[in-house]
């Protein structure tokens, strides 16, 4: 998926359009805290419009898109770089488009295995702050971020419907 981008815990590769590529000097495991790092200076500018919701038959639709519109513009000095317990691995993807971006855990365990548990911590109090940025950003929790949802508000970490 040309949306998505991965860190892979066995080797330590980062994954782009299903491409595995080196990146961190090994792989993490059980007990690692793994931060991600995102920078969009200015990437509201280079988001996409909104989608066209539509009402039909009691449910909400997204029309289809208009045919002129414009691809995805890349955000000059975008970046994700991941941490591993507080260390950089290095910057893993830059020149990102803008857009909406969305975390997720993708985990693999045997019929015989125990199941696995990933927890997420959006701040403001991380588990393992980094060490050195590198000169990067500040980085802000995701409770700091403004939410840009679409006819959707957020109040107390549950979306609703805006009242007209």
């Amino acid at each position: 998926d040309g949306n998505s981008f991965g860190y892979r815990d066995i080797d330590g590769s980062k994954v782009h359009k299903a491409l595995r590529e080196k990146y961190g000097e090994e792989g993490y495991k059980e007990g690692d805290v793994i931060g991600f790092y995102i920078n969009l200076p200015e990437g509201g500018s280079y988001a996409p419009k909104p989608p066209h919701l539509v009402w039909y038959k009691g449910q909400r639709y997204v029309r289809a898109p208009d045919a002129k519109e414009e691809p995805p513009k890349v955000v000059p000095g975008s970046e994700i770089s991941f941490f591993k317990n507080g260390v950089c691995q290095g910057v893993a993807f830059k020149d990102l488009f803008g857009g909406r971006y969305y975390p997720a855990a993708s985990m693999y365990t045997l019929p015989n295995q125990p199941n696995c548990v990933v927890k997420f911590n959006f701040g403001p109090d991380f588990e393992c702050f980094p060490e050195e940025l590198g000169g990067r950003s500040l980085p802000r929790p995701m409770v700091e971020v403004p939410y840009h949802g679409f006819d959707n508000q957020v109040e107390n970490g549950v979306a609703s419907e805006k009242k007209q």
